[in-house]
């Protein structure tokens, strides 16, 4: 008898979702013995992007039209070219083209392009890389539209969909078919760079736990396996990644017990990794629970010349059900799913979850999440992404390297702005909730005035808000004038928010002023923020934020004046006007005070511990609130948390599905 080790078998699905596997008759010298492993249950994963980690394209409602397709009309729509809205590069070759693209990008064709009006998730556009070494496949054709029962249609179009083949399977190689499954879970809809090779590793690892006999063996699994051992400081409460944690000797054989029944857990579990991108550039609100039937996210998934229609919808809340139903084919019993959030990606699944409950959670995971926004976003529509740490600067030119390259994306986005410092966020270093600052230069530290974001929303206006009234040659700029009533054009299309004054193809917002509809913005922003404000998962929420002195973060941000301000009241400083100069769009600005007197202010470095972009100020903000595991950590920027193979938000992310499977039994 042969007493090598038997060949694992790799296991694919039929049109049914029932495990099948192929082999091969040999000679009967062959003595090699095969063997397959039917796992007892499915687990889904999902991760869930931050801002800008999701691709987007757009239809060019404008080219070639005196006025623009309006998003009503489906049939002049479906005609609108399609092309690139929002693509990260990852490798060397993408990222130096997109710095050139990015540098000769304007902010007109910014505007245009990356518009929460005509853009949408892009399925498709990116080669999916790296491959895991294996995942579980499947040979029916991808589910045609979302399995929303509401839906009139899906219903009948899945059942259709699930008889015929996906693709003739055996014409294609075996990465072909990992490849396949990766984008049918939605691995292109995200970043390749950041978030693939995590996905990666997940998939790799949690699916290659062995078959052992006895808790014994499992805990030598963990003794031998560098990336299991990694978990064993983590029981500790508060745990920081940074340190070794400290315990007696019974608690760690305690806490080696623990994971080697996690492990012997998760060894009969069929871990499938999906991602959802999402479409950043709209509210969070709805990339959680649903896209508005008026928007082009839902025409481009429903309709018929949809570009997504075999896709379905991009929301949380429909991948969620179009998970489990595609799960329950394998295992009825699959009721529940795992998801993993990145940043902003954190607000869209705490506004699923605040919405829809935790019936179909397992657990949520959320990784440096801006839990109460951040000032950062202030630093970056005033001065655009450059003057930042080494990464973000060198990438500036592909996000924006300049505020005037910036806020015409940014002032648009709902989601986006749904970043800035919330109502109730508290900066660590005076326990107030006056993140603004306004200090003197010669002594930084000596702060003279200060706002919070209540002042900002009252006070819209303001030479510090986030759009501000300009004046130039002592006239306000960017008067409300329409210039053809029956183009509903306005003279004066203010560039810092509709640069080259494109006209919306939403009808309702074409008898909207630049001004009305920020204003629109805005009060959506504050709705969202109110409702989800000290809100997590209760009893299914683990969290892991940035604490480290390397990755300075902005915990508040200052305007530092070049000059005294020792004689300058706080009444004639809110009053005082932003004048319109050159360099108004790289942190630097002149106001003038009601006396005349004019006044110059730079915007202050970040240097407040964080991940380079989430300040501890935010990322701590859930401890007090959540009942689950609150991991302290640090070695990585904000972009790569999950990147680095060492990375300690991987040991944390890995726990905490091990934990949440374990629990569910």
């Amino acid at each position: 008898m042969n007493n090598e080790p038997a060949k694992q078998l790799k296991i694919q699905l039929d049109k049914q979702g029932r495990p099948i596997t192929h082999t091969y008759l040999t000679e009967s010298s062959d003595t090699q013995r095969c063997e397959v492993r039917i796992k007892d249950r499915v687990v889904p994963i999902l991760f869930v992007p931050g801002i800008m980690g999701s691709n987007l394209k757009y239809r060019d409602v404008w080219s070639g039209q005196e006025t623009p397709v309006l998003l009503s009309d489906e049939k002049e729509l479906a005609n609108a070219e399609v092309d690139d809205s929002w693509q990260p590069p990852s490798s060397a070759l993408e990222i130096l083209s997109a710095l050139i693209f990015g540098l000769f990008r304007t902010k007109e064709e910014r505007r245009r392009e990356i518009n929460p009006d005509v853009a949408f998730v892009d399925w498709e556009s990116n080669k999916i890389r790296p491959l895991p070494k294996r995942m579980v496949y499947t040979d029916r054709k991808i589910a045609m539209s979302s399995p929303d029962n509401d839906h009139e249609g899906d219903v009948a179009q899945e059942k259709n969909s699930a008889k015929e083949p996906f693709q003739e399977g055996e014409s294609l190689t075996e990465a072909q078919k990992i490849a396949q499954e990766a984008r049918m879970r939605g691995w292109g809809t995200v970043y390749q760079g950041s978030y693939v090779p995590f996905l990666v590793f997940l998939e790799d690892t949690l699916n290659d736990i062995p078959a052992c006999k006895t808790l014994e063996e499992y805990k030598q699994v963990i003794e031998k396996n560098e990336v299991w051992k990694k978990l064993l400081p983590l029981f500790q409460s508060g745990s920081r990644q940074s340190i070794v944690a400290k315990g007696d000797e019974n608690g760690s054989l305690e806490n080696t017990e623990q994971l080697a029944r996690w492990l012997q857990n998760a060894a009969d579990c069929e871990f499938r990794v999906y991602a959802c991108g999402y479409n950043w550039l709209r509210d969070n609100q709805q990339s959680g629970n649903g896209y508005s039937n008026d928007s082009i996210e839902y025409f481009e998934a429903k309709s018929e010349k949809g570009i997504n229609k075999k896709y379905g919808f991009s929301d949380l809340n429909s991948r969620i059900k179009k998970i489990l139903k595609e799960c329950q084919q394998t295992d009825s019993k699959c009721n529940e799913v795992i998801v993993l959030t990145h940043s902003m990606g954190g607000l869209v699944g705490r506004a699923y979850a605040k919405e829809q409950g935790g019936s179909s959670l397992s657990g949520i995971y959320h990784n440096v999440m801006p839990a109460t926004g951040a000032p950062a976003f202030y630093k970056r529509l005033k001065a655009g992404f450059g003057g930042e740490n080494i990464v973000t600067t060198i990438a500036s030119p592909i996000f924006g390297y300049s505020a005037e390259r910036v806020t015409p994306v940014l002032l648009n986005s709902i989601g986006a702005l749904e970043l800035m410092p919330w109502i109730d966020y508290k900066v660590l270093s005076d326990n107030t909730n006056q993140w603004l600052k306004v200090a003197e230069k010669a002594t930084p530290k000596t702060i003279k005035f200060s706002f919070s974001t209540e002042d900002l929303m009252q006070n819209s206006d303001a030479w510090y808000s986030l759009l501000p009234k300009l004046y130039h040659n002592g006239q306000l700029q960017y008067q409300k004038a329409k210039l053809n009533d029956k183009k509903n054009q306005w003279e004066e299309a203010d560039p810092r928010i509709n640069p080259g004054g494109i006209v919306s193809p939403i009808m309702e917002l074409q008898e909207m002023s630049d001004a009305e509809r920020f204003k629109r913005i805005m009060g959506s922003v504050a709705n969202f923020q109110k409702k989800h404000m000290g809100f997590y998962l209760p009893g299914k929420t683990n969290i892991a934020y940035g604490n480290d002195e390397k990755y300075k973060a902005w915990g508040s941000i200052s305007w530092l004046c070049d000059s005294s301000l020792h004689d300058v009241r706080e009444e004639d400083l809110r009053q005082a006007k932003l004048l319109k100069t050159e360099d108004m769009y790289t942190g630097k600005i002149t106001v003038e005070l009601p006396s005349g007197r004019q006044l110059s202010f730079q915007l202050s470095k970040a240097e407040d511990n964080g991940d380079g972009t989430v300040p501890t100020d935010s990322g701590c903000a859930p401890e007090g609130k959540v009942d689950g595991r609150i991991f302290i950590e640090n070695g990585y920027d904000h972009q790569g948390s999950y990147g680095e193979k060492k990375s300690a938000s991987r040991s944390s992310a890995l726990f905490s599905i091990l934990e949440f499977t374990a629990r569910k039994g």
